[in-house]
């Protein structure tokens, strides 16, 4: 518990987690909610490692049954099975006519059909948002590695008429590129798990709601630097191409 007392059994009582209590001023510790149209008491808080059962709220069975005028009725039911291996013949055990309706699913499942409109509102966004500021990125990339290569053009044209050759010079510029793409892309990863790692997100619809924690992790460090070094290639081509196949006797003569 992080705060207050358990539920007691039979008594309109209940326990948030601490996101829900967080999200609703009706769910703190010693406040009074109404379920059903009867008030009922918030006894305590439960803490759940920022996890999705955060966003819940606990009580006794018997108690919520008689507030809904249901007995022995249940929607969803948690089994804890001996090990995940053993999900599959628990499944096949239930799909017979004698427990019609009932829908055996995985905890993970479960959770990703609550919460499927808003994994493709935010994917949707972060896409759109990712593929614009990309695009964006890889004119900047090509309008600023433009600019500095024609100012490096003299140095690049004595370069090759010491006999390096043009293959190598992309090399070593795209090198540098991606160097320092590493190094921006190493600060945008800090300055998001500083800003975002941790940070609670809400979402409601209709009659639930859920609340969870941001995770910068290891994943998306990954595919911000893949990303990044991929716009910085993808922006320096042209320019690079271009500086390199400048004629070398025009090039050697600009100051």
């Amino acid at each position: 518990m992080r705060s207050g007392r358990p539920f007691a059994a039979g008594k309109d009582e209940l326990i948030a987690g601490v996101g829900a209590a967080r999200g609703f001023v009706a769910l703190d510790t010693g406040a009074t909610t109404s379920i059903h149209k009867n008030p009922w008491h918030v006894s305590g808080e439960f803490a759940a490692n920022g996890g999705f059962w955060e966003s819940e709220l606990w009580t006794d069975l018997a108690a919520l049954q008689s507030a809904y005028h249901a007995q022995g009725a249940l929607t969803c039911l948690w089994v804890k099975l001996t090990s995940p291996a053993a999900f599959e013949e628990f499944k096949e055990a239930h799909d017979n006519p004698q427990t019609q309706g009932l829908h055996a699913v995985r905890q993970r499942d479960y959770y990703t059909g609550q919460t499927e409109f808003l994994k493709y509102l935010v994917t949707t966004a972060a896409e759109g948002v990712s593929a614009l500021l990309g695009l964006g990125a890889v004119l900047a990339i090509t309008n600023a590695l433009g600019m500095a290569l024609d100012a490096r053009r003299r140095e690049l044209a004595i370069q090759r008429a010491l006999g390096c050759r043009r293959g190598a010079l992309a090399v070593a510029l795209l090198v540098e590129v991606l160097v320092i793409g590493a190094v921006c892309a190493a600060a945008a990863v800090l300055v998001a798990w500083l800003a975002v790692n941790g940070h609670e997100v809400g979402s409601s619809t209709g009659g639930s709601a859920i609340e969870f924690r941001m995770h910068v992790g290891t994943g998306v460090a990954g595919w911000t630097f893949a990303y990044v070094l991929i716009l910085g290639v993808l922006g320096a081509l042209w320019p690079v191409v271009r500086a390199l196949r400048a004629p070398l006797t025009k090039a050697l003569q600009d100051e």
